[in-house]
């Protein structure tokens, strides 16, 4: 579709640049914090595996024990998604009360200075993220693998909210943005429909020229179109001046044929388009721009003359442009 009006296609750009700067900058802003977040969340995770590894001992029957809190209410809430276990090849040594008869999965992996982290679900279906961890502590033969998960629920609930408010934040904001374009749009233009106007009483004949708008680029246009009615005006009085001196020039020949022939219609008919013509020429305004059609005229005054010596077989030829 072909769009004529300047107004609507400044629009439709500020529009299509509006919605692409927003969506692109939601999805980018939505991005880093779901990438932040899950960062957060497996720190948070990496925290709770040291301070268990930190809260476990050995005791002298070389049977891990858990000496103090791990320091998270959420442990003892049953099902609550929040659990911990303390394994080694054989099984569960020592769990949280949040798991109450439940298991997890356990990965046993090599003794590492850093947690992996993993996905999985539990009994209840609830998505866990799963931090394990593998520990020589001192007293053990064999390392010890320490897991602790989080309900991933709580990560998801966290970036809902945030991609809500951002939703809202960049509505307001494209909406905004939209209004203050079509204000601009509204004053960006008002310098070219008072150029329309003065066009128009141009046209009409109310003004001469077209006033300066104050606008640097408009001026120029200003500056052209007012020269171009500086150049109708300079043909127009030069037409004036070829009418006149062609009237001028008629008007003997015109006479010698009024006083021979008085009653002639044709010799009349003559003297009224000539009067008519200079007539035109002199009340010809400002603001009638197009020029006189000679041409046309000499036409009708060759027809008069053929038609008057017609028997003295005159050739007559109009040469006017």
């Amino acid at each position: 579709m072909k769009l004529e009006s300047l107004r609507a296609r400044l629009v439709l750009a500020a529009l299509v640049w509006v919605m692409l700067a927003t969506l692109l900058g939601g999805w980018a802003l939505s991005y880093a914090f779901r990438k932040t977040a899950a960062e957060t969340f497996e720190t948070r995770l990496d925290s709770l595996v040291t301070t268990l590894i930190g809260a476990v001992e050995i005791n002298a029957s070389g049977a891990p024990e858990l000496r103090r809190d791990p320091g998270e209410p959420r442990f003892d809430a049953i099902y609550s998604g929040w659990y911990w276990v303390v394994a080694d090849e054989r099984g569960p040594l020592l769990r949280s009360r949040s798991l109450w008869d439940m298991d997890l999965a356990i990965e046993h992996r090599a003794p590492s200075a850093e947690p992996s982290f993993s996905t999985q679900r539990d009994a209840t279906g609830r998505e866990l993220r799963v931090a394990t961890q593998a520990v020589l502590l001192p007293g053990r033969d064999t390392p010890l693998t320490f897991v602790v998960s989080a309900d991933a629920a709580v990560l998801a609930a966290e970036i809902q909210r945030f991609d809500l408010l951002l939703t809202v934040a960049l509505s307001v904001l494209g909406i905004g943005l939209i209004a203050g374009m079509l204000v601009q749009v509204h004053f960006g233009l008002r310098p070219l429909q008072r150029v329309a106007r003065q066009v128009e009483q141009v046209r009409e004949g109310r003004a001469v020229e077209l006033r300066p708008t104050g606008t640097r680029e408009l001026d120029l246009l200003v500056d052209a179109v007012n020269s171009l009615i500086r150049h109708n005006q300079r043909l127009i009085e030069r037409t004036r001046a070829h009418v006149a001196d062609l009237a001028h020039s008629l008007k003997t020949p015109l006479a010698v044929l009024k006083a021979d022939l008085p009653d002639d219609p044709q010799v009349a008919s003559m003297e009224r388009i000539i009067a008519r013509r200079l007539s035109a020429a002199a009340t010809a305004g400002p603001g009638q721009l197009s020029g006189t059609p000679i041409a046309t005229v000499i036409d009708e005054i060759l027809r008069g003359l053929g038609r008057v010596y017609a028997d003295r077989r005159l050739e007559f030829r109009n040469e006017a442009p």
